[in-house]
Parts: C-alpha cells; sequence; structure tokens
C-alpha cells in the first residue's frame, strides 16, 4: 500500500513539475493569450445576455480592459463599462442588452491587453403581420407596429379570444404593466401577462394554435383536466404540461440565464420533451409548489421547490440574501408542507442531513434562523450549522421513478456538500456565526473585512492579510460563552453567546479554478472537499491529498507570469488567483 502511496505521489508531482518547467522557461507574452467567446442565439429583444467567462493568461503584469457595446464583470464582480485593470487568473464575463428587433444580431467587443475578442448575441425570428384580426378575434385596443408585433397600451374591456387561424410565430406584447387576459383557441386556457413587456408568440400545438411565453412572465390557468400548455420550443426540443386535474395554475418565464422556469401554483402538470433527452417518455409529473428549470437548449435542468420569483413565502423560496456575501448567497426557506412529500420539508431535510452525517436520525430537529438563514441540526449525538446554497429540489432518480438513494453526502468540487435521500436533493455548507467573527475581527482591525464566498466558504481580510476558511459544522458545547476566538491545537475556534465552539478549518479561495488551472497537465482532475481541512483529488483512477493553508500572500517577483509554481525550498505548491494573491498547499 505505502509503494502505491509513494507511486501516486509521484505521478501528481511528474505531471506539475512538467508544466511547471515549462512555465519557468516560456517567455513572457507582451499581451494575453487570444480568448473568445461562443456567440448565443435564439436570445429575447431587449434582454440582458452574459457570456461565459473566461481566464486571463499569458501576462506578468496587470494590463488595461476597455468594453464598447455592453459592460464586463471581474472576478464575479459587478457589471461595469469603465475602463479597468486585470490580473493574471482574473475571469472576464461579457453582458449586453439586446435591441427592441427580433432577427437581429449585436456584438459587445472587448480588449485586453491589446488582445480583442466579440461576443456576439442574435434575437429570434418572428412572422410580421399587417393587422391584429390575423391573431385575435376580437382584438379591441390591439394594434401593430412598424415591426408588425401585435402590442396593446391601454387594458381590453374583455378577455382576448386567439383566432383559430392566427398567424403562426405571430408576437404579441403587452405593454405599460397592462394585464391582458387572453384565451387560447381550442384549449380554453387563460393566459395573464404577469408584467410589462410580457411577450407570447403563436404555436400550434396539439392540432391548435396556443401561445408560448417567450419573454418575461405569464400565468396561465387551465380549468380543465388534460389541457395542453406549450413551454418551449428551442434547440429542436420542446415542452408540453399536460395538466392533471381542473383549475390548475402555472406561472411560465425566463429567469437572468436565460432559461426557461415553469411554477406550478396549484394542481399538477406532467411535463413532457419531445426528441431524445433525460426526461422518460411519459414525462415527469411536477406538484404544486415547485418549478421546472429548462436550458436554453431544451434540456430539463432540475425540478426545485419554490415559486417562479421566490417570493411567495412557500417552502423553498429565498428567506435571506446573506450579509457578508462577496456574492450573493440567497437561502431558500427550509419549512412548510410539500405536495410531493406529504410532509414538512424541514423534517425530511433534518433525516437527509442526520444520514448524511452517519447519525441516527431518529428525534433529530431541524431549525433555520428566518434572517441569516443558518439551520441547525439538533441530534441526540451532538448539533452541526450548515447554510443551504443554492436550491433545494427533487432527486432526478426520484423524477423518473427509479429507486431513489439512501441518505448520503458527497463532496462536490466545491466547499459544499450534495445531500440526495428520499427523492430530494440540495446542497449545503458548514455554518457558523459569521456576524459575531465579523464583530471579533474588527475589535483587531477596524477596516477587516469577512465575506462569505460563493460555495459557503469564509474569506477575511484582517490588517492587510488575506484568509480563508470552512468552519467545521459541529458545535462542541460546554465553553465560556462568547463571543469570542480562541487557540485550539494550533487551530482558531470561535465561541458563540453560548459557548458553543466551531473550528475553523483552511480552504481553497476556489476549487473550481483549482481544477482548471492544473488541467493541462493533468487532464480530467476534479478536486473536493474531505474534511478536516483536507482535499482529494482525483485524475485518471489516481488520489492525491491536497491540505491548503488558510493565508494568502502575494506572489514573489520571480512568479510574475505564471498561474501556479512550486518552491523548491519548502515543496510547497502555489496557486494565483485573479485577485493577485496566491495560496500555498501540501500535496501527500
Amino acid at each position: 500500500m505505502n509503494a502505491i502511496r509513494s507511486s501516486v505521489r509521484s505521478h501528481f508531482a511528474a505531471g506539475l513539475l512538467f508544466l511547471a518547467g515549462i512555465a519557468w522557461i516560456a517567455p513572457v507574452a507582451a499581451g494575453p493569450l487570444a480568448f473568445g467567446f461562443a456567440p448565443v442565439t435564439d436570445a429575447m429583444p431587449e434582454e440582458h445576455v452574459e457570456s461565459a467567462a473566461i481566464v486571463v493568461q499569458g501576462i506578468d503584469v496587470g494590463v488595461p480592459i476597455a468594453v464598447v457595446g455592453g459592460e464586463y464583470s471581474l472576478n464575479g464582480g459587478d457589471w461595469t463599462s469603465a475602463p479597468g485593470s486585470v490580473e493574471l487568473g482574473a475571469e472576464i464575463k461579457l453582458r449586453l442588452e439586446t435591441p427592441d428587433a427580433y432577427g437581429a444580431t449585436v456584438g459587445v467587443g472587448v480588449t485586453i491587453g491589446g488582445v480583442g475578442a466579440t461576443f456576439a448575441v442574435s434575437t429570434r425570428t418572428y412572422q410580421p403581420v399587417t393587422a391584429a384580426m390575423q391573431v385575435f378575434v376580437n382584438p379591441q385596443t390591439a394594434e401593430v407596429n412598424d415591426q408588425g408585433i401585435v402590442r396593446f397600451r391601454a387594458a381590453p374591456a374583455e378577455v382576448l379570444v386567439l383566432a383559430a387561424d392566427a398567424v403562426e410565430n405571430a408576437v404579441v406584447r403587452s405593454e405599460e404593466n397592462l394585464g391582458i387576459a387572453v384565451v387560447a383557441f381550442g384549449n380554453g386556457l387563460l393566459y395573464t401577462a404577469e408584467s410589462s413587456d410580457t411577450r407570447f408568440q403563436v404555436r400550434s400545438i396539439a392540432g391548435a394554435k396556443n401561445l408560448e411565453v417567450i419573454g418575461k412572465s405569464a400565468r396561465i390557468l387551465a380549468p380543465v383536466a388534460g389541457s395542453v400548455i406549450p413551454a418551449l420550443g428551442a434547440g429542436g426540443m420542446s415542452f408540453t404540461l399536460v395538466t392533471q386535474v381542473a383549475d390548475t395554475r402555472v406561472t411560465i418565464g425566463r429567469n437572468d440565464s436565460r432559461e426557461l422556469e415553469i411554477a406550478v401554483d396549484a394542481g399538477s402538470v406532467r411535463l413532457i420533451q419531445s426528441g431524445t433527452g433525460q426526461v422518460s417518455a411519459d414525462g415527469v409529473l411536477v406538484y404544486a409548489g415547485e418549478t421546472v428549470n429548462v436550458s436554453s437548449a431544451g434540456v430539463l435542468n432540475r425540478v426545485r421547490f419554490g415559486s417562479l420569483a421566490q417570493n411567495l413565502i412557500q417552502a423553498g423560496d429565498y428567506i435571506a440574501a446573506i450579509p457578508l456575501a462577496v456574492l450573493t448567497l440567497k437561502v431558500p426557506r427550509v419549512a412548510g408542507l410539500v405536495p410531493r412529500f406529504g410532509e414538512a420539508l424541514d423534517q425530511r431535510v433534518a433525516r437527509a442531513l442526520a444520514g448524511s452525517l452517519g447519525l441516527s436520525s431518529a428525534g433529530a430537529v431541524l431549525t433555520q434562523d428566518a434572517i441569516t438563514g443558518i439551520m441547525t441540526l439538533a441530534t441526540a449525538q451532538g448539533s452541526y450549522r450548515y447554510l443551504p446554497v443554492g436550491a433545494l429540489g427533487v432527486d432526478t432518480a426520484a423524477l423518473t421513478r427509479r429507486p431513489t438513494r439512501a441518505a448520503a453526502g458527497a463532496n462536490v468540487a466545491a466547499n459544499l456538500t450534495a445531500i440526495v435521500a428520499e427523492g430530494l436533493s440540495f446542497a449545503v455548507a458548514p455554518a457558523m456565526s459569521y456576524q459575531e467573527l465579523d464583530l471579533l475581527l474588527k475589535q483587531i482591525d477596524p477596516a477587516a473585512l469577512v465575506e462569505i464566498l460563493a460555495d459557503g466558504a469564509v474569506g477575511a481580510t484582517l490588517l492587510g492579510s488575506r484568509f480563508v476558511a470552512q468552519p467545521d459544522p459541529h458545535l462542541v458545547p460546554g465553553g465560556v460563552p462568547g463571543p469570542g476566538l480562541d487557540s485550539e491545537n494550533g487551530a482558531l475556534v470561535l465561541r458563540d453567546v453560548a459557548g458553543n465552539r466551531q473550528t475553523l478549518l483552511p480552504a481553497f479561495a476556489n476549487t473550481d479554478y483549482l481544477a482548471t488551472t492544473f488541467a493541462s497537465a493533468l487532464p480530467g482532475l476534479a478536486v473536493a472537499n474531505a474534511g478536516a481541512g483536507r482535499y482529494v483529488a482525483r485524475q485518471a483512477g489516481a488520489s492525491f491529498a491536497l491540505t491548503p493553508e488558510i493565508a494568502l500572500s502575494l506572489p514573489p517577483v520571480a512568479q510574475a507570469g505564471n498561474l501556479w509554481w512550486v518552491d523548491g525550498a519548502s515543496g510547497k505548491y502555489y496557486i494565483r488567483y485573479g485577485n493577485g494573491f496566491c495560496q500555498a498547499f501540501g500535496v501527500q
């Protein structure tokens, strides 16, 4: 076994040292390496569209960045169009707003250190009309603009009726916060525009003309069971909703990532996908209080709990935007009855968390702070703190009626743990009293800054230095009432007001970035949090233990232009992040 471990370490080190040797002798480029952005098609007019992120490589000093025709975001920060400066390893995303026109192509250009690229976006096509009667039997206040689009600037006096021969792919839009209501021919569906600039497009579904929601959102009432509602037509795939009971209500809209979201507000629907895909031929059943997420390519991503806008105060809706977060972390509500399960969500989450920890779920109780969103799991074996990160949803095995997995926790490629149990699927990060930590650090340095990173790790800036850590979720009782900071066995420990203690463990600032940076030397590398301040890197069937240091530092001048390097004296590896700091870690 020792020989195998020695071989594994040698394999990992050999791959990295080989790439390190290349990095040390490679000439420094005058500008960054060439980069590009994949174009986007089928976007909506007057819609913000974001590009995928690129990582700046090939420079040794900060270089200027400038955009034309849109905005950029640096390392997940705010969007801006102002000129700036970027460092080696910085992550850049572009964003633009599409014009008020269909079938148009626009772009945002970016120049980084003299190297440029363009992110191009095209809006979807449609069929212009010359008269509102080509779409509605009773157009009333409708008018046709110079683009051939039917629009409403005054509320109709009665419900509109879609014509049986309505022009296919014609576009209808509401303006100025009008709540227009339309009865779709054939199925008797009642569509109500939920916001200003809601847009519909005429589609033929099940032999009858119907409306597809293509912009903003709309509520749909299906008074009869078995009604067919068009949900999406993109990428060669389409979805339809078949109502299971009378008076089913759904809301359909698009999120900021151009994904389609379908919320079932009352009743239930069966979602069926045409063509080939991950959804079984007879579809998946979606209950009230659940929202289906569909990608812009027509692929079902997940079914999550909560309303479309996450604002109806139901199970799964967001209750808080965590303060101190470098990226706004929205925390879902873990409470309320879930029709799919026939029980309260907190009861099922309590069992799932206890099972993932290998603890007995008998008598386990979960409580959630209504302000911070932090959950405390109390069991006979002890108490634990977690922060639910992202959406609570349904395990894909449960959607397709395959046997669901027993309670299990799987570390994912970040400082998060994925929990899958009894048809439930969600991710959590170990949590602590962030406000108390912030208060204590400010007593040392009034300018101290505590941040909850996107994956749940804690970042802190103190006396000009940068630290990254993750709390041990286990609350150890019996300490002196705090708040206070102690040192136990060489580790930093936070005491809360009740005297419960939690250890702060070293963590990587960005494990996804870590894996991407080393991908050229170790293809397929994946990094997961193994707990107790250790990570596991897996590649080509081999596993390696990585131990990060809690303190970050500024890179030495000798490593200008390198995203990572090895210190020959200490044998430690270093990775440079896009914010200019680097982090050391050991490999075993």
